[in-house]
């Protein structure tokens, strides 16, 4: 991407149009539709979910959660699954039905919204009274695994198993999971590990088995859950049960210590996670490979038997693994091709190159015209008051790239073509995108070169 002008402030090549409320969440979804492009998933505080088709820029699917519940964050699970977190303490996973789907790559000259659905299939209890999202793993033979803050304290964590073959199957493995005490015992000394309290659980991220977990503290935690039983776990259980598993800590980054962790995400150019907070800087975290982890049976672990949990005693915390960039309070991120998108509170999203050079920055604006309560008008020169601009709060951001898009498309999803398809299809899968969602309910759609 070429560096644009720091002033410039790069216009979205087209907006979305259908929440009317803060869209509070988006994702990619790889289900084939029509366009034969990955399909864009969003999420609004009025509980609205909108399955977008964006080559014709339309909904295709629109779904409403009971009692307008704000939706929190989604997650693609795929094979016609997504799991979405709502503000009324729920995480639903709701599926398309194959024959619905299949309705999805018809050709449809008018490009009306279709009267395809989401179906709900399963729904558990969660507790969504702080900042984070959650995490849903999948086992083997149809098992699923859900990571999650404590039903009833926001700085433990919560591991569940499940199959959606039995809606009772639910069974929480881990109850209550804190991290601060023992790595408190590690032979270490930066100021971040003498407090035995983590603060509230604030996102959780998965790859390549390691779940990374930030915190209100500032302290990123990577940890592993390893099974005794290859097989499965026995699912009728009615009780809580840890048993033959246990949870080793294979990382711990003080990097942000003691501002929160606002933003977990990962750079799969570099093979790092990213993090932020609320200061100027970038975390980045190496991914832990399985190599680097000794397993559960080894003797040279600190262990707290009330939690099933080990770490290493020879495990380092990390302080210095940050970059600098120009801008703070980076609530969301990404990464598109390489280039890493941040998106401000102040309403900015920055777009960094590999070495966190500003190449552009995005933004909406709200009116200029300020408003005074005063009879008597403002001290100021009128041509003042109209100078001053309002950015619009960024509450959601994801991007796609072109590999991934191309990748896709090359895939034979036996769609029926209507005219003019593969030459836009071309076109949008030749460039990468990064979609912000606002505020007030708009979703801006750019273009990353």
């Amino acid at each position: 991407m070429k560096e644009n002008h720091l002033n410039d402030i790069l216009l979205p090549d087209y907006s979305l149009r259908c929440h009317k409320s803060s869209v509070t969440a988006s994702t990619f979804i790889e289900w084939p539709a029509r366009s034969n492009i990955p399909i864009l998933i969003t999420g609004d505080s009025s509980g609205l979910i909108v399955l977008w088709d964006l080559l014709i820029r339309r909904p295709l699917v629109t779904h409403t959660l009971p009692w307008g519940a704000q939706v929190v964050a989604v997650q693609d699970l795929g094979n016609r699954l997504i799991a979405v977190l709502s503000k009324d303490h729920k995480l639903r996973l709701f599926e398309m039905r194959a024959k619905e789907l299949n309705s999805l790559v018809e050709s449809s000259t008018s490009f009306e919204a279709t009267q395809q659905q989401l179906h709900q299939i399963y729904e558990v209890p969660v507790n969504t009274l702080n900042f984070a999202n959650f995490l849903v793993q999948k086992l083997n033979k149809g098992y699923y695994r859900l990571i999650c803050t404590n039903t009833q304290d926001s700085e433990a964590i919560d591991v569940y198993q499940f199959h959606l073959s039995n809606i009772h199957s639910l069974r929480r493995v881990f109850k209550g999971v804190t991290f601060g005490g023992i790595i408190q015992k590690l032979q270490t000394d930066p100021e971040s590990v003498k407090a035995k309290k983590l603060g509230i659980v604030m996102r959780f991220l998965e790859h390549q088995g390691t779940i990374y977990c930030g915190f209100e503290s500032g302290l990123v935690v990577g940890f592993k859950i390893y099974e005794s039983n290859s097989e499965g776990t026995n699912i009728d259980e009615d009780t809580d049960s840890s048993h033959d598993m246990c949870i080793e800590i294979v990382y711990v980054s003080s990097v942000h210590y003691p501002e929160p962790v606002l933003a977990l995400e990962l750079n799969d150019a570099t093979g790092e996670i990213l993090t932020s907070s609320t200061k100027n800087v970038i975390g980045v975290h190496p991914i832990i490979s399985s190599q680097e982890t000794i397993g559960c049976c080894q003797s040279n672990f600190l262990q707290d038997k009330d939690s099933s949990v080990l770490i290493r005693r020879d495990l380092k915390i990390c302080s210095t693994n940050f970059k600098e960039v120009p801008a703070s309070s980076i609530g969301h991120l990404t990464v598109v091709d390489g280039n890493i998108v941040a998106s401000a509170w102040t309403g900015i999203t920055y777009v960094l190159s590999r070495d966190y050079r500003v190449l552009a920055m995005m933004s909406k604006s709200g009116s200029n015209v300020l408003v005074s309560d005063s009879s008597q008008g403002s001290l100021q020169g009128a041509g003042e008051e109209k100078t001053q601009k309002r950015h619009i709060k960024v509450s959601s951001l994801t991007g796609i790239s072109s590999a991934l898009i191309q990748r896709f498309s090359s895939v034979d999803h036996q769609l029926t073509r209507w005219q003019g398809q593969d030459r836009r299809m071309r076109a949008f899968a030749a460039k990468s995108w990064c979609i912000i969602g606002y505020d007030d309910g708009s979703i801006a759609v750019h273009q990353i070169q």
